[in-house]
């Protein structure tokens, strides 16, 4: 699992959150030995040089605004990147002149192969960027991960990060996340799974007739995840521990020639709504939220992935999505 983070791209307006945004970047960098490129999306003004031709103003947006917006950039990310980068850890940086920010950062960076985005959920004045407009559509579109931090973030103060889990293999691909950063930020793992109304079949796993609900759940869970650490390959590497059903649960991770654990516990709740359960255990029991932007079916934005919308743009805490791999 050495290889699970080497390019991390950091979409940045330079506000507080950028900042935050900066610090966890240089972080995971630090950890996996990844390389930190960094863009700052210009918008397109378009009502701006419009309403500069009608007045007869002789101002060319291409030649003079742009221009300098581009240069002012470059030299904001160059402070930046010496700032909170070893010499190492610095990749490229870039700038873009876009309409939509959000599938622009979205397209760069699966064009350019970044495995994770690492960006602030507010903009400047908190009117720019916040979580439900350019973050959560940002959230939608990418393909790669999104890691979403406020300017209060402190990475010392993450012990526990929730995964959401449906019970699919989709669901828990988010482990492909979760597990280097619980490396990164010293912090256990917390797999949450929500029985609603309807409940799920576990087709793999036949209940037992002595068995309630809850059990039945647990095992067919703790199976789903020890099938797909046989079938993921970018899970290779990690190892899955269980003395007992009561007994503390365990993943190890193989880095170089070390192996590092990290604590799991496996919790299953009743609820109505799986996001509202969801929000308020991440409230109640942990520091941040890993987890797939789809479930059940892979179909887009049904079962957990209205439920991961929903909580990524509702929940007071970090957020970090994964789109699982096997989607069209």
């Amino acid at each position: 699992m050495d290889s699970t983070i080497q390019k991390i791209l950091v979409p940045t307006d330079f506000s507080k959150s950028s900042e935050k945004a900066y610090i966890v970047a240089a972080n995971l960098a630090k950890t996996y030995g990844a390389t930190v490129d960094f863009l700052h999306i210009i918008p397109t003004l378009k009502y701006f040089r419009e309403s500069v031709n009608k007045m007869g103003i002789p101002f060319d947006m291409d030649q003079e605004f742009y221009p300098q917006a581009q240069r002012d950039a470059k030299h904001r990310m160059e402070q930046a990147i010496q700032d909170y980068l070893k010499e190492e850890h610095r990749g490229e940086l870039y700038t873009a002149i876009e309409p939509r920010a959000a599938g622009a950062i979205a397209q760069f960076a699966d064009k350019h192969g970044h495995d994770i985005v690492v960006v602030g959920e507010r903009g400047a004045g908190e009117t720019h960027w916040f979580r439900g407009s350019t973050t959560e559509k940002l959230i939608r579109q990418a393909k790669v991960p999104v890691f979403a931090v406020d300017e209060s973030f402190q990475i010392e103060s993450i012990k526990k990060i929730l995964v959401p889990t449906d019970g699919s293999h989709l669901s828990l691909q988010a482990l492909r996340m979760a597990l280097p950063l619980a490396v990164t930020f010293k912090a256990s793992i917390e797999l949450f799974h929500v029985l609603e109304l309807y409940g799920v079949s576990w087709d793999d796993v036949p209940r037992q007739p002595d068995q309630d609900e809850e059990s039945h759940a647990r095992i067919a869970i703790l199976h789903q995840i020890t099938s797909l650490l046989d079938k993921y390959e970018a899970l290779k590497g990690v190892s899955f521990a269980k003395s007992s059903e009561t007994e503390p649960l365990s993943f190890g991770l193989s880095m170089g020639s070390d192996t590092v654990s990290v604590p799991c516990d496996l919790n299953v709740a009743r609820g109505v709504s799986a996001h509202y359960e969801i929000e308020r255990e991440a409230v109640d029991a942990a520091d941040m939220v890993i987890m797939a932007t789809h479930g059940h079916s892979g179909l887009a934005h049904l079962i957990l992935g209205s439920t991961a919308e929903k909580v990524a743009q509702y929940v007071k805490k970090p957020v970090l999505t994964v789109r699982p791999e096997g989607l069209e």
